[in-house]
């Protein structure tokens, strides 16, 4: 059996363990950067430093981050001598990431998904003060989540949570989507179970850059907006590649693959901070041009062309 010792202590780790991605290895160690997390123990085995690593026999490092896996695989080879052909990197496969993300968000929010902050969310991607625009209309929300994002208002006269995982939310989050007072439709990855020209508005927060076919989709959320309606987004700029996020959304691909059927009402971009990605959006720092490689947020509304 391979000895490993697994890099990252964090959310990625346990949906790893969750879904049982270690099983079949040895896992001698755990390490992290953060000094912090030295001396903690996940499933009875120690988390190092990775000044300690010396001390063990391992055959590989597995990184638990798909995403930092190419920065921390550099300080591994120039900070420690670890040789590049033993660094490894778990790829999750998409669903048992999102699932996991879902299922730590559910414990975290104490066994009641939160939703409150949908409200200031979507009224401000619509810049709206408040939600008598959705009066008596058909709204949806693709890639929606199970976490209730429009049951914060009660004007719609239909209000769908569209995603590909609606039946898993269903299955692990039952109680919880009933009381929502939405209608929960499972989507494929480039099909939509709507009619034609059905939603008045659409809106999609964080959502295009998880699905594998963009254009496929953008057509299918086209199709079921209504002649003149409203698609109200939230992108997420420049972001690497993960298994569950397949797309690396830019502003170019945003116009010509998303936006081309669209005519512009809204648009408004910013630089992503640290700890909050709406920061700079909130405060109204707004930038004309995102810088290549840095993460930027877009808020877009758009009305679909007649025809």
């Amino acid at each position: 059996m391979e000895k490993i010792i697994i890099f990252g202590v964090g959310k990625n780790l346990d949906y790893l363990l969750q879904a049982q991605y270690t099983a079949g290895f040895d896992v001698v160690a755990y390490c992290d950067n953060d000094i912090k997390k030295q001396g903690a123990f996940v499933n009875g085995i120690e988390v190092i430093v990775p000044c300690k690593l010396k001390d063990y026999k391992f055959d590989y490092i597995y990184v638990s981050s798909e995403k930092y896996f190419n920065t921390i695989r550099q300080q591994l080879i120039s900070e420690f001598g670890i040789p590049s052909e033993v660094i490894k990197c778990f790829k999750l496969r998409k669903y048992d990431g999102e699932m996991g993300f879902w299922k730590e968000r559910f414990k975290e929010d104490g066994g009641s998904f939160r939703n409150e902050h949908y409200r200031q969310l979507m009224l401000g991607i619509a810049q709206e003060k408040d939600d008598k625009f959705l009066e008596r209309k058909i709204v949806a929300d693709f890639g929606c989540g199970p976490r209730g994002s429009l049951m914060w208002t009660d004007k719609p006269l239909i209000k769908l949570g569209i995603d590909v995982l609606a039946g898993e939310y269903l299955e692990n989050f039952g109680r919880e989507l009933i009381r929502h007072n939405m209608v929960y439709v499972t989507s494929s990855e480039d099909k939509i179970p709507i009619p034609d020209a059905f939603c008045d508005y659409v809106f999609t927060i964080n959502s295009l850059d998880h699905v594998d076919h963009l254009q496929q989709m953008m057509q299918e959320i086209l199709r079921i907006l209504k002649p003149g309606g409203d698609i109200l987004a939230s992108f997420n700029l420049n972001e690497p590649k993960t298994a569950c996020e397949p797309q690396t959304l830019t502003e170019d691909i945003i116009k010509t693959q998303i936006l081309e059927s669209f005519e512009i009402v809204s648009y408004r971009m910013a630089y992503q901070e640290e700890n909050d990605a709406y920061a700079n959006i909130w405060k109204n720092n707004f930038t004309d041009i995102i810088e290549n490689n840095k993460p930027g947020v877009l808020w877009v509304r758009a009305k679909k062309i007649n025809g």
